[in-house]
């Protein structure tokens, strides 16, 4: 490290704090290793017989520490501990036996292995010193074993680490709090109580005023920014393990492995952990209910497929056959419609934006031109103006009167195109159908554009999440599943879903290709998918879309590790979304403006008409009550419009 101020010519001797100094843990906080030991516990045969302690695991890994500095304060009137009295004293605490005591001892220090990395400013601030040729030692307010924490610096990069000495608070029984620590090392080390030594540190007591007290130059370790809180009492299983290693993207020491750039931060922090969680929900899914293969459905399913293949070995899904399927509603409605419901007839027609009579005939397949007759009977007279949405009733109308029409065409289509549905099913017994959701629509459509019987019983559906319009499809036999809406938060999510949620996340999980709007026969025969042209709006659109890709496929890539551990069961919880929820319900300023911007498609089978996440509110109507609750009103994202336009 070049330009390293406090050291100067004049120090001899530079030593460092090690845990927050030179070592961080991939957490919130260091107590939430406990957090991870009590998850990795219920996956052990231990947990049959010792479920009430393992349930409150991490309170009683806490207390087992004040009480093991009680009890040695009492013997000996210092309060400096190691590891093993720890443990020893929760066993006879709660009356444990040896072999569960070695198996949670044994995972707290795997997982401390694996969770703590080089600080980079604390490795520059080695390496200098060692490039340098200055004495080197490490001092730890600490109850890990000595031998443990240097060869944990050797393996983090601190090359040479286990050749220096190392003065640890449990081992010597002083700390340097008290500044017994200090003196003992110089004693043994001849080491200059001046300000030839240099010290550096997180502590501001221990390691900054202490030292300072005894004459040592000192450099607070600014970077570390860790406050050691513990997590609150848990009410899902798993739910505070997953915060910890969700928060741990808020805290400053993960600035490093996070992407540059607005919107790869905000894929990597707010959308990473949620599609992290949804993948390995897919991964334990197809274990649990066997499937032989999962179809990812286009175009919300690309990023999800991508995501499944990168953890598919480590999760143990290598047996599961993966494909990504062109297909749209604007499909499904060409070969899926074997009955005819006005109710879905108004899903097609009605947005917030007016459509013509035109884009909706043919979004059924039908051409409006010849049916001028059915619309003028109902009050259309010009096929291609937009028709309000609150007169769209005479399109829906129009539709009805021919829908024999549409069912006869679609018939025909489903007998044609029959070919690339049974393709996509192939030969597994029970196929998982990924979609990000809402209600099921496509997986009905595909359902139904099947001819062979018992096929669609064969179908699983697995979504992101779903809301309460999906019982319009589970009530006609559809099997369908939603990983962010099955937990105890299901009516807090579907409302945050419906404040902006939706578009948030069909922007994030968009593909970088235009939707499925029909299929069509290639030159060898083969049914191959037509994609729309994207407009220009559209690609701007996806290009910012990938950004964010960019930031959510680093945090899976980033988190991989936690599969040497876990199982995907037991990681599939639904509260990796808390980070979404938090975007969509709160978000920041800079959150609001880096997104407010984008656009959502208001039409079936097409992205060319598009809606503002968030309607602008400038000048003097952001001070007028009315003006802010119908631009309010006419957001989908109503979290966005708040930071953007605070009330008052």
């Amino acid at each position: 490290m070049t330009g390293w101020a406090e050291l100067t010519e004049d120090v001899e001797v530079v030593t460092f704090d090690v845990f927050d100094t030179l070592l961080h843990r991939k957490v919130r906080a260091p107590v939430d290793v406990f957090e991870l030991v009590r998850l990795k516990a219920f996956e052990s045969d231990f947990a049959l017989q010792h479920q009430a302690f393992l349930d409150g695991y991490a309170a009683a890994r806490r207390d087992a520490e004040r009480a093991a500095r009680r009890a040695r304060e009492a013997r000996s009137g210092d309060t400096e501990i190691r590891l093993d009295e720890i443990f020893a004293q929760m066993r006879d605490d709660h009356d444990l036996p040896d072999a569960l005591v070695r198996f949670l001892k044994a995972t707290e220090l795997s997982l401390e292995d694996t969770l703590l990395f080089a600080s980079p400013e604390g490795l520059e601030r080695y390496t200098a010193a060692r490039t340098a040729g200055r004495k080197l030692g490490f001092l730890s307010d600490m109850y890990l074993p000595s031998e443990w924490i240097l060869g944990k610096l050797e393996r983090a990069g601190f090359q040479g680490a286990t050749e220096l000495p190392l003065f640890v608070s449990g081992e010597h029984r002083v700390t340097k709090r008290s500044g017994q620590l200090y003196r003992l090392a110089a004693a043994a080390q001849d080491w200059p109580l001046s300000p030839a030594w240099l010290h550096v540190g997180d502590n501001r007591r221990a390691d900054v005023e202490m030292a300072d007290g005894l004459g040592l130059r000192t450099e607070f370790a600014t970077w570390a920014d860790v406050a050691n809180t513990a997590q609150p009492e848990e009410s899902t299983f798993g739910g505070n393990a997953v915060a910890a290693i969700a928060g741990f993207a808020e805290c400053r020491p993960s600035r490093i492995f996070q992407p540059e750039g607005t919107l790869e931060q905000i894929g990597y922090r707010s959308f990473g952990p949620l599609l992290f969680g949804f993948t390995l929900w897919l991964a334990w899914q197809s274990r649990r209910l066997s499937l032989g293969k999962l179809l990812f459905i286009a175009r919300d399913g690309r990023l999800p497929f991508r995501l499944f293949e990168m953890i598919r070995s480590s999760a143990g899904c290598d047996a599961v056959e993966a494909e990504y399927f062109y297909m749209s509603r604007q499909v499904g409605y060409l070969t899926g419609m074997r009955e005819w419901d006005s109710e879905q007839t108004r899903r097609i027609t009605i947005g917030r934006r007016p459509k013509s009579a035109r884009r909706s005939f043919g979004a059924v397949g039908l051409d409006a031109v010849d049916h001028l007759e059915e619309l003028a009977r109902f009050g259309i007279e010009d096929i291609d103006r937009p028709v309000a949405p609150s007169e769209s009733w005479r399109v829906a109308k129009a539709l009805d009167a021919v829908h024999m029409e549409v069912l006869q065409k679609n018939a025909s289509a489903r007998a044609d195109l029959q070919t690339y549905y049974q393709q996509a099913l192939g030969d597994a017994k029970r196929v998982g159908f990924v979609d990000i959701g809402w209600v099921g629509n496509i997986q009905r459509l595909f359902a139904n554009s099947l001819t062979e019987p018992g096929d669609r019983d064969r179908l699983i559906g697995l979504y992101l999440g779903m809301l309460p319009g999906a019982a319009f499809n589970e009530a006609r036999g559809l099997q369908m599943e939603g990983f962010m809406t099955s937990g105890p938060e299901r009516d807090r999510v579907q409302a945050a879903l419906h404040a902006g949620g939706l578009q948030l996340l069909e922007f994030a999980m968009t593909a970088d290709h235009g939707t499925t709007v029909g299929l069509e026969r290639d030159s060898d025969g083969r049914i191959v998918a037509v994609l729309e042209t994207p407009s220009r709006e559209e690609v701007e659109y996806a290009g910012k879309a990938m950004r964010v890709q960019q930031g959510i496929t680093r945090f899976v890539e980033e988190h991989l590790y936690l599969l040497d551990h876990f199982s995907p069961e037991t990681l599939a919880r639904q509260c990796w979304g808390e980070p979404l929820l938090r975007l969509v319900e709160h978000p920041t300023p800079e959150e609001a403006r880096a997104l407010a911007g984008l656009t959502h498609s208001d039409a079936l089978g097409s992205n060319s008409e598009r809606l503002p996440l968030v309607v602008p509110l400038t000048g003097w109507r952001r001070h007028l009550p009315s003006q802010r609750r119908q631009a309010c009103t006419a957001s989908y994202w109503k979290g966005g419009f708040d930071a953007l336009c605070p009330a008052g």
